[in-house]
């Protein structure tokens, strides 16, 4: 596992994707099965309670790897706040410690980024940083105006301070919000309120399952603060999200990759102009609930 500082995310979602792929089949055991139902778990891991280490098993001692994945831990969420960490503190509340991950590259805070960090935290027993990222997650990001259509669930992007940059939802930063919280209440029992853990998941997931079709909700709004927003050619050309920043560099590197290898670079307008024009149709990009 590689510790690139110059791109702590991508390490991030490393520990992530690993933090998944060892505990996924746990989250089949996190909710109680009725006994009517007969579950063939098959014989892996789940089943004989051994799991394999990938690292031992090419022949890394059972200390180092912990002092490794330790020691990516302590880089991402306590290292160098210039260079190194996505993790950080910011202060605290009536339900203790506040902690946010940022994404780097847009100064935000998103709640995949929220709870991949909550899915390294447990699965390290990591309890403090755990709770502090679900503390702010629910003191910021989660949608609370009766009046969105998507009250309940949790604002997909936030500027560090805690003010909104969006007001609807990404589905994975709900589905590994509920998984990490199923597995600290395995790992480290249910306490009161917002860390009642088991409770807390099944909100989400009965959330997810059976939130109603809310209508008559307003005009639709980018940002909190925007005029109603009506899809054409003039507002789509100035349609800003926290995705923009990513696609605009995108734009520009490839840009100045192809001018470099003497080509033309595409015209970033040219999809849109299409789209309006019913000469194609290419899909608008986050014009969904994604916002």
């Amino acid at each position: 596992m590689r510790c690139d500082k110059r791109h702590p995310g991508t390490l991030l979602k490393s520990l992530a994707v690993w933090a998944a792929g060892i505990g996924l089949v746990l989250a089949l055991g996190a909710a109680p099965v009725a006994p009517a139902q007969q579950l063939d778990d098959g014989h892996g891991s789940f089943r004989s309670g051994r799991y394999r280490n990938l690292f031992v098993e090419q022949g890394h001692s059972l200390a180092e790897t912990k002092a490794k994945i330790e020691k990516a831990f302590q880089q991402l969420f306590h290292g160098d706040a210039a260079t190194e960490r996505v993790y950080f503190e910011a202060g605290s509340n009536a339900n203790g410690p506040l902690g946010y991950i940022t994404d780097w590259a847009n100064n935000d805070a998103r709640s995949e980024g929220m709870s991949y960090g909550m899915m390294i935290a447990v699965q390290l027993d990591k309890k403090h940083e755990f709770d502090a990222l679900w503390n702010w997650s629910n003191t910021y990001m989660l949608i609370t105006d009766p009046k969105n259509p998507n009250v309940g669930y949790f604002a997909w992007s936030m500027n560090t301070d805690g003010t909104p940059r969006a007001t609807g939802p990404a589905p994975d930063g709900e589905e590994y919000y509920a998984m990490a919280l199923l597995f600290a209440a395995r790992r480290w029992g249910n306490g009161p309120g917002i860390y009642n853990y088991q409770q807390q998941a099944e909100k989400i997931l009965q959330l997810m399952r059976h939130h109603p079709v809310l209508t008559e909700t307003g005009p639709f709004r980018i940002h909190p603060d925007d005029p109603p927003f009506v899809l054409n050619a003039e507002t789509f050309a100035r349609f800003t999200s926290p995705n923009s920043t990513e696609r605009q560099q995108a734009q520009t590197n490839l840009a100045i990759e192809l001018k470099g290898q003497g080509k033309s670079p595409p015209d970033p307008a040219a999809g849109t102009r299409r789209f309006f024009n019913n000469q194609g149709a290419p899909r608008p990009t986050s014009a969904g609930p994604m916002v």
